[in-house]
């Protein structure tokens, strides 16, 4: 669930914070590895930060954006 949801993270997805807070992540940031191949939950798993990395993310107007 998303707790903390910034300007950038607006801007990216088209999300308001407000309408953000408390969803399901893979609700909001509809990324290509969104699921088992979760990024974030790389992250956290193994204490480091996934780097290098090209995904994409679908914003709420649907418009396919890429993110790394």
């Amino acid at each position: 669930r998303i707790t903390s949801f910034n300007r950038a993270a607006e801007e990216i997805t088209g999300w308001k914070r407000e309408d953000a807070l408390g969803r399901p992540c893979q609700e909001v940031f509809r990324s290509s590895v969104c699921g088992d191949a979760c990024i974030l939950g790389q992250a956290l798993r193994h204490g480091r930060p996934v780097v290098n990395r090209t995904i994409f993310m679908k914003r709420i107007d649907g418009r396919s954006v890429p993110v790394s």
